[in-house]
């Protein structure tokens, strides 16, 4: 048998209401959106799925050096 903490029993309390009351909910993956729904029940088009992205500006090369350099 599990016991948690009163924090985490309070935490989960407050996250429970939280987004019970919200108008959306957003996430970064598909499975936290599943744990969210089987553990609130909370309703499949309340919950929006928005994954992680990069700026392209982060992929450009800092700077060039050839391997004879490194």
């Amino acid at each position: 048998m599990e016991r948690y903490t009163f924090i985490q029993r309070y935490f989960y309390q407050i996250a429970a209401k939280a987004c019970i009351n919200a108008t959306k909910i957003i996430t970064i993956s598909q499975f936290s959106k599943n744990q969210i729904q089987s553990c609130l029940h909370i309703p499949d088009n309340h919950i929006v799925v928005c994954y992680e992205g990069i700026n392209d500006v982060y992929l450009e090369p800092v700077f060039n050096m050839s391997k004879e350099e490194a």
